[in-house]
């Protein structure tokens, strides 16, 4: 059982910090002119900062955002603060990971397991033309 001290130290340690882990962390502010209305595609992750699944695929998700530079945008909405954000998609639990293609009208739920090199599988697959654009050193190892 937590006590606040402990709480209060796990979600600080779960936020994302996008400058040194290229994860960009969204906001209901944030989330309509940075993703629905980018060019680019982007992989959302939905969290709460209390759910152990989160904090667990936190460096997974850190990984395949470093290997996605300059490809795919990858994203995280803190369900917690930004339910607003995650309701137009159903959002039911966390963490929940969604493709946002060229048709961001129509995200496509991640369902493959949960590690970098699932992610950056299916981030390729729907952006294909960017396969050739960048060279990838090996990072599963």
């Amino acid at each position: 059982m937590f006590d606040c001290r402990s709480l209060g130290l796990l979600i600080n340690t779960f936020a994302f910090d996008s400058s040194e882990h290229n994860v960009i962390e969204l906001t209901a502010k944030s989330f309509k002119k940075q993703v629905l209305e980018s060019e680019h595609n982007w992989i959302i992750q939905f969290y709460s900062p209390w759910c152990k699944h989160c904090v667990n695929f936190i460096p997974e998700y850190k990984n395949a955002a470093k290997a996605l530079k300059g490809i795919t945008k990858v994203g995280a909405v803190d369900m917690s603060k930004y339910q607003s954000v995650g309701a137009p998609y159903s959002i039911q639990g966390v963490p929940t990971i969604m493709i946002f293609g060229n048709d961001k009208k129509k995200p496509i739920e991640f369902n493959g397991a949960r590690t970098s090199e699932s992610l950056v599988i299916a981030a390729l697959e729907k952006d294909s033309s960017q396969i050739e654009k960048k060279h990838f050193s090996p990072i599963f190892a």
